[in-house]
């Protein structure tokens, strides 16, 4: 049984390994680490890799209810500042207040997933030693576009937690003439653009991977040079700081 231990002189948000990964719709595998809590108190160490079963609620598992579709959930370390109760972990719909079991009292934040539309965990993988956390999904959707001479708005919502700061893009980009190119900016800047991909060749794709600033909306601006370009990405993971 892993116990919580207060520590005399605790580091502001420190996280060491806690990654996890999901492969199986409904669990996740929560990797040995440790963490502060979100009150900088106590040290909430998982010693062991553990199961984390959305179909229970409580304790190494949902904080209540039943898994929704295509929607953003967080993934917790919790334990007890009394050491009522060992370190386990917790999903909730809420990032900052996950509702938790009896006998514990002490959270921290150590990563971010998001469901399907048939309300099952995507496949995704996350490494990071800290509180810089990478995650790649096993799969990549793609997005097709009209493209349009004046910024247009595309929502990633089902495929980013709005905790997320960088969306990670493949991207195929088929210019009508060359050296047309499209701009990519955050929704709501009004800068002329954060990221230019150019086509140097007409008709010839080019292909690429990119990662792009978001903000809570996840959301990207897309401005083509040409109507007739074509544009096609595929959603591989994002990144955050927890």
């Amino acid at each position: 049984m892993s116990q919580n231990t207060a520590i005399e002189a605790p580091r502001y948000g420190y996280v060491y390994g806690l990654t996890f990964s999901a492969s199986s719709g409904t669990t996740l595998l929560v990797g040995v680490g440790q963490a502060t809590d979100s009150n900088n108190i106590i040290n909430l160490p998982l010693t062991t890799a553990t199961t984390l079963n959305t179909a229970v609620n409580g304790a190494n598992g949902l904080d209540t209810g039943t898994l929704a579709v295509s929607s953003s959930y967080y993934v917790f370390v919790i334990g007890s500042s009394t050491n009522a109760a060992p370190t386990a972990t917790l999903l909730s719909l809420s990032s900052t207040a996950p509702l938790l079991p009896k006998g514990y009292d002490s959270f921290r934040r150590i990563g971010s997933i998001i469901t399907n539309s048939g309300g099952g965990l995507n496949n995704i993988y996350m490494f990071g030693n800290n509180s810089h956390r990478i995650y790649f999904y096993d799969f990549a959707d793609s997005f097709s576009f009209t493209t349009t001479t004046g910024y247009v708005a595309k929502s990633f919502t089902s495929f980013v937690p709005a905790t997320a700061q960088i969306i990670k893009f493949n991207y195929l980009y088929t210019p009508a003439t060359a050296g047309n190119s499209v701009l990519v900016r955050t929704t709501g800047s009004s800068s002329v653009g954060n990221i230019s991909i150019t086509g140097n060749v007409a008709a010839q794709v080019t292909a690429g991977i990119a990662d792009f600033n978001t903000n809570t909306s996840q959301s990207l601006d897309f401005k083509f040079t040409s109507g007739s370009d074509a544009f096609t990405m595929l959603v591989i993971g994002f990144e955050e700081f927890i």
